[in-house]
């Protein structure tokens, strides 16, 4: 009995013609000779069996791939949540509570029993924020201190306890002179908030003791002294190198010219390193022109007078009419000459 084979569009429409041969019968499977069907030879099976093996194979390995990829995913993930709970408790450590100098000098108060007030001023410069250079204070009124002297047995131990207190209230510490029985001991101790200076003195070791003062100030007193130097450093940075930090001292504090509508300034600037300005006694010298504008002249020492013959713009002339000045030739005190309208 033959097997039954599908027809295809072809034997359908060709029925019953003559000759008429179709296709799907050499591609059915033919009897043998003892009416059996030829079976698949082994070569062929076993092409089958690889094709199987290979699909398999993939597909375990895309599922395998698959689980790395997640597994990637959820330790990514937890790592990075891991980053970010340390990262909150780093920041949740680091965060210090507002301070005053006030409040400083109360807490020190409690170990050091200075009864005076501080009689030298604060030389830390102080970054404004928004400003590109740096203010110091000169002002001692202003200062919060403690202040008194300290018997010479008791000296280092006292200046330690000051200090401990102040590293208790997370000031950062920097030493710039370690001072004995014949130079002083500096320290600076700073926060984003206070700013503050220790200072022992041993000029008086061997009869009253050192004199150790205590002076902070908070940061936001800078800010109006830093506002007024603001259209000087305007004017400075225009015409010096960039790459230098510079600082000024104090508020500017204008004259009037000779010549109506003029005014001048001299103010210390310097540059700034290693937390200092490097030359206090260094004078910036800044005229206004009658529109309100501020010019930057020179700077000088602050003993020594500019050379006469440096004045040479009209405005220079003009601005500076009548200010004392040294003959470059002969040394003498001169003063500015100008012959124009006044």
């Amino acid at each position: 009995m033959n097997p039954q084979r599908n027809l295809n569009d072809s034997d359908i429409e060709n029925a019953g013609r003559p000759g008429y041969v179709s296709p799907s019968i050499n591609a059915a499977p033919r009897p043998l000779s003892d009416g059996k069907y030829a079976q698949l030879a082994p070569h062929q099976k076993g092409v089958r069996s690889f094709r199987t093996l290979k699909v398999i194979l993939i597909s375990g390995l895309l599922f395998a791939a698959a689980i790395g990829v997640l597994a990637v995913i959820l330790l990514l993930a937890r790592s990075s949540t891991k980053r970010i709970t340390s990262e909150q408790k780093k920041t949740s450590e680091t965060k210090l509570d507002p301070l005053t100098a006030q409040q400083t000098i109360e807490h020190t108060a409690v170990y050091f029993k200075g009864q005076e007030k501080a009689k030298t001023s604060l030389t830390i410069p102080v970054k404004v924020k928004g400003k590109s250079f740096y203010t110091i204070i000169p002002d001692i009124d202003i200062l919060q201190s403690l202040a008194g002297y300290v018997p010479k047995e008791m000296s280092k131990q006292q200046r330690e306890s000051i200090e401990k207190n102040l590293d208790y209230d997370k000031f950062v510490k920097k030493v710039f002179s370690e001072g004995d029985e014949k130079t002083a001991y500096l320290a600076d101790f700073t926060r984003d908030d206070v700013v503050c200076q220790l200072s022992v003195d041993p000029a008086e070791h061997d009869t009253k003791g050192d004199w150790t003062e205590l002076r902070c100030l908070d940061v936001s007193a800078y800010t109006p002294y830093a506002d007024a130097q603001q259209p000087l450093a305007k004017a400075y940075s225009a015409v010096t190198s960039t790459a230098v930090h510079y600082g000024f001292i104090g508020k500017p504090v204008a004259k009037n010219g000779a010549i109506s509508g003029y005014k001048l300034v001299e103010i210390p600037v310097g540059a700034v390193t290693n937390q200092r300005m490097t030359t206090p006694d260094n004078l910036g010298m800044f005229y206004q022109t009658p529109d309100g504008l501020w010019y930057y002249f020179r700077d000088r020492n602050r003993d020594v007078y500019v050379e006469c013959e440096n004045y040479v713009g009209e405005n220079q002339k003009r601005a500076y009419a009548d200010q004392p000045c040294r003959h470059r030739s002969t040394g003498t005190i001169e003063t500015v000459k100008y012959s124009g309208k006044r």
